[in-house]
């Protein structure tokens, strides 16, 4: 071999070995991320074999065994408001739906309208004969925004008491 042919040996050696080493340095790279993610994975799946066990254990200790309620637990059966009786409802005051959440200032403009009661705003949007209906915005001072309160106040309203929704609005 010339010296030349050796020169280019050489360099060719040298740009293969840097190629190599390059790709063995991705390789290792890879491989430490993967260990660190087995680790992770390990750590979980070792954890989770934990919980399991701890599960089955506990579970097969209390089978059969009366449920044990916490301190700090509210009552078991939620108290209820006791529901207005059929129609009664009707005679409540139209300021019970600003205890389920309507602003006094739309009971107002409502109030001011004479209607005072549920039962006169039940009626309000019972439709007629004709099947025409009014709506909440026909109330002086009632737009849109205050009609959508009135009937989320409505829903509310039955939702507290357990009854029917049986107004007309």
């Amino acid at each position: 071999m010339s010296d030349e042919q050796l020169v280019e040996y050489d360099q060719e050696t040298c740009r293969l070995i840097k190629d190599q080493e390059e790709h063995v340095t991705s390789l290792e790279l890879k491989f430490v991320g993967a260990k660190g993610a087995l680790a992770v994975a390990k750590r979980a799946v070792d954890e989770a074999k934990v919980e399991l066990r701890k599960l089955i254990r506990e579970r097969n200790e209390q089978r059969g065994q009366p449920t044990m309620r916490s301190l700090f637990e509210g009552p078991s059966t939620p108290v209820e408001p006791e529901p207005p009786a059929d129609g009664e409802w009707r005679e409540l005051s139209i300021r019970k739906l600003g205890e389920v959440g309507l602003p006094g200032t739309v009971i107002d403009k409502i109030s001011a309208a004479g209607i005072d009661t549920l039962g006169q705003l039940s009626d309000f949007t019972t439709p007629n004969g004709n099947g025409w209906a009014k709506q909440y915005q026909d109330i002086p001072g009632v737009g849109d925004k205050a009609a959508t309160a009135i009937e989320d106040a409505w829903m509310a309203f039955w939702v507290k008491h357990k009854v029917g929704d049986t107004h007309g609005g």
